[in-house]
């Protein structure tokens, strides 16, 4: 999903976005989200968040959170976390991209992810 901008060549394009639907699931949707559940007394029903931010809630609040439907990633959603690194240092990003690759091959994301998040958010 992304945004779509137009060339201000008129006063009415000036601020015209649009959204692109192209992307979007076209399937059937999953049972889990359509059947229906007791109502939390006109609280929210469904949210789209980070699966972490959802696990820390439930376990702060002490109220039921439900994971149902797919993951998210990639795309409008992006891929996991991002660092800022000027361009022109590469020898620094050299060393970031070895140290999570060495990481994410001997299981440590995956460790501290279960440690901190109680589950493997890792992707």
């Amino acid at each position: 999903m992304s945004l779509k901008t137009f060339k201000p060549y008129t006063k009415s394009r000036r601020a015209t976005v649009l959204v692109d639907r192209t992307g979007l699931w076209k399937g059937k949707p999953f049972k889990a989200l359509t059947e229906k559940k007791r109502s939390s007394k006109g609280r929210i029903d469904a949210a789209l968040a980070a699966a972490v931010a959802f696990t820390d809630y439930a376990e702060k609040s002490g109220k039921p959170v439900v994971l149902v439907g797919p993951t998210f990633s990639g795309g409008a959603f992006g891929n996991g976390v991002g660092v800022g690194i000027r361009k022109d240092d590469t020898d620094l990003l050299k060393r970031f991209n070895k140290a999570i690759n060495t990481a994410r091959k001997n299981g440590k994301i995956s460790e501290l992810a279960i440690k901190w998040f109680g589950f493997d958010a890792s992707m």
